[in-house]
């Protein structure tokens, strides 16, 4: 999990020679400046969500079943759909059960009890793993689609035509968008995913991680010049919001870390991770009205 990305230049207006130790002072003060910054950051734009105990009793409860060899999957699908009956007086409560239900519907079909010993592509990751997760989270049709798009980030282009950059715009693998009057008409979150082949590498996980930062940058300055929004969200395997503080200064965040689940047996650390999801889940959402409040 990545700090804040953020560039922290640091004056060292002294009248002596900069010794070793005075370097790493100055470090280290940086280094808890830029911690205390990104806690403030999250504090601020991150409310922390919790799903419910019996909601995650329940969850449990599929675990069990499907690493269980006598009942396994086959009857962990009729115990999904049979918990549809489950009531909740808490209306939020429900659509994060009826969520969660849903997302476990589809993990019955798409992934292994235990989990394969080779690599997953990119693409068996997105179609199995990652789209089910992901859209049951953050997908509305109506209000804000997530789309796995084949062509260039618009707000990109935008910034490119307004910069008179003839280069290719990069295409993101995931993007968020608001929709109003029946039209997409801003991208609020972007996606990148990596495979577990020989590709998945620190560096190229780092320049994933910048290309976020370039494409949410660019969205949240187009939101910001037409709405006066200045607050988006983008996620990989990390969410991340971005904030732009001033004139000119990006402050990108890890909302948290979050496993999904490439096997019943690994189902765990994905259902550690519930929390964050639904935190990053609230905080889109919130974005996503700030901007159809300002265009409406």
């Amino acid at each position: 999990m990545l700090p804040v990305v953020v560039s922290m230049p640091i004056s060292f207006a002294t009248g002596y020679p900069i010794t070793k130790s005075a370097v790493e002072t100055h470090q280290h003060i940086a280094h808890g400046f830029e911690e205390s910054s990104r806690q403030d950051m999250k504090s601020k734009h991150l409310e922390k969500q919790k799903v419910a105990t019996k909601i995650k009793a329940t969850i449990q409860d599929y675990f069990e079943i499907a690493l269980d060899e006598y009942r396994g999957v086959g009857e962990l699908k009729q115990s999904i759909i049979a918990s549809f009956s489950k009531s909740f007086e808490n209306t939020s409560e429900r659509e994060i059960f009826q969520k969660i239900q849903f997302i476990f519907l589809q993990l019955v079909n798409n992934i292994p009890v235990l989990p394969f010993n080779q690599n997953i592509s990119e693409g068996s990751l997105v179609a199995n793993v990652i789209s089910p997760v992901l859209r049951t989270f953050f997908h509305n049709p109506a209000i804000h689609p997530t789309i796995w798009p084949n062509t260039a980030s618009v707000s990109v282009k935008i910034q490119k035509l307004a910069n008179n950059d003839p280069s290719r715009a990069k295409q993101p693998d995931m993007i968020g968008n608001v929709v109003s009057n029946s039209r997409f008409v801003y991208e609020v979150m972007f996606g990148e995913v990596m495979g577990e082949g020989k590709n998945n590498i620190e560096k190229k996980n780092a320049i994933d991680l910048i290309r976020l930062g370039v494409f949410i940058k660019d969205a949240l300055d187009n939101i910001l010049h037409k709405t006066g929004v200045k607050c988006a969200a983008s996620h990989q395997w990390t969410g991340y919001i971005i904030v732009l503080i001033a004139p000119g200064i990006y402050v990108m965040v890890d909302a948290g870390y979050v496993e999904l689940p490439r096997s019943f047996e690994t189902c765990g650390m994905f259902f550690n991770g519930l929390d964050t999801l639904l935190t990053f889940q609230v905080a889109y959402e919130h974005t996503v009205k700030m901007v159809l409040e300002a265009i409406n």
